[in-house]
């Protein structure tokens, strides 16, 4: 559970734990947010069991941010255009 103090981040993160059990341990996850906190982005790695994941972190100030979700069919149609941007993007990854 990611309340320890106080209120939560989001309510529904508090059912992190249970989401992942449900999820085999081979699925790949990736958890994104605009705002977490330090402290709360810890929990919620904890709370995924996450080992070593790859953390891009920017300033808080996202005039432009925006999202999409779309139904994929396969993993490479799901992740070929997020490697192309990582792959051409100047920021070095960890």
């Amino acid at each position: 559970m990611c309340c320890r103090r106080g209120d939560c981040f989001r309510t529904e993160f508090s059912n992190l734990e249970e989401v992942r059990s449900l999820i085999p341990p081979h699925v790949h996850i990736m958890g994104m947010t605009a705002t977490a906190t330090r402290d709360t982005r810890d929990r919620v790695i904890a709370t995924l069991d996450l080992i070593n994941p790859v953390i891009i972190s920017t300033s808080q100030n996202k005039p432009n941010i925006s999202y999409a979700v779309q139904q994929k069919v396969s993993i490479e149609e799901a992740f070929t255009p997020l490697a192309m941007i990582l792959k051409t993007s100047k920021r070095k990854l960890p």
